[in-house]
């Protein structure tokens, strides 16, 4: 029975993820047992290599070569067969679809997310290449309640800063505000700059963004949280950043998909993919 489903947990009540009829269901593919691969692969296996042998007595081989050639064929028998069985169960068994919320109308506001984009500075003609792309995910992905971020790391050097790298910024700005200044008039845009400063490597012996892009999405999340000393400069619209939910974190050379933020965002936020932690915050199940 799920009586009492809307009790909190603490009460005896079921969290959102047993709170969901998703919880209860069998999944609707599974893979096959393991007996069953291991079995199959074997069987096709012994097949094929009984099949190169048969084809050997018929050229009058003796019975050491028949023996030497068996021996030489199970490796490329198995890795066939087991070629074949797994071409087999993608066959038999449909692929999983994960669940995903119906945010066909849009990401509610319960589910604020940033896109973030990893990318270290370079020239002019690097830092206008990253805000057309920029401008493209956006264009692909628009929705009032997603931001896009540009997370900015300054060249590696042998020293913390360079005569470049003031210029390198305000192109970089310039670049945000005018995105913002195109797209939301009114002065809600959807663009923003993060850019950090250089700390000092002692593996590389340089002068680099701490823990490259680790470093900028763990440097996001703390920004977002409250943090916001680990910022070179900001810039655009960062007013918004303590209602961010999600983050979709990409590689500067990454696409964004037509509405595929939306979609990201709608498995999200799917009761069964919500995270359910120890008491040291580890994720047992679902999604951190």
């Amino acid at each position: 029975t799920l009586a009492g489903t809307h009790r909190a947990p603490g009460e005896g009540g079921l969290d959102v993820r047993t709170r969901h009829v998703g919880h209860y269901l069998p999944a609707l593919a599974q893979k096959a047992p393991v007996a069953t691969r291991i079995g199959a692969t074997a069987v096709l296996t012994l097949l094929l290599t009984i099949a190169i042998l048969v084809h050997a007595r018929q050229g009058d081989a003796g019975a050491w070569l028949l023996a030497l050639i068996g021996l030489l064929a199970l490796p490329g028998a198995s890795a066939l067969a087991l070629s074949l069985v797994r071409m087999m169960e993608r066959w038999r068994i449909p692929p999983v679809t994960t669940p995903r919320m119906d945010f066909s109308a849009g990401i509610p506001d319960t589910c604020r997310t940033v896109v973030a984009v990893c990318a270290q500075a370079g020239d002019a003609a690097a830092i206008e290449r990253l805000r057309e792309e920029l401008e493209v995910r956006y264009l692909g992905n628009r929705d009032p309640n997603l931001r896009f971020c540009l997370l900015l790391d300054l060249p590696d050097a042998a020293s913390e800063t360079l005569p470049t790298d003031d210029a390198s910024l305000a192109q970089a700005r310039t670049a945000i505000e005018a995105l913002n200044t195109r797209y939301a008039p009114d002065g809600d845009g959807p663009f923003m700059l993060l850019a950090r400063p250089r700390t000092w490597s002692v593996d590389q012996q340089a002068w680099i963004g701490q823990e490259r892009q680790r470093g900028q999405i763990a440097d996001l999340n703390a920004w977002l949280c409250g943090a916001r000393e680990r910022f070179l400069l900001t810039a655009g619209n960062t007013a918004a950043g303590a209602a961010m939910r999600y983050v979709i974190a990409l590689d500067a050379n990454a696409g964004l998909p037509r509405d595929a933020a939306r979609s990201l965002v709608a498995a999200m936020a799917h009761p069964l993919h919500q995270p359910v932690q120890d008491d040291s915050g580890r994720v047992l199940e679902g999604h951190g």
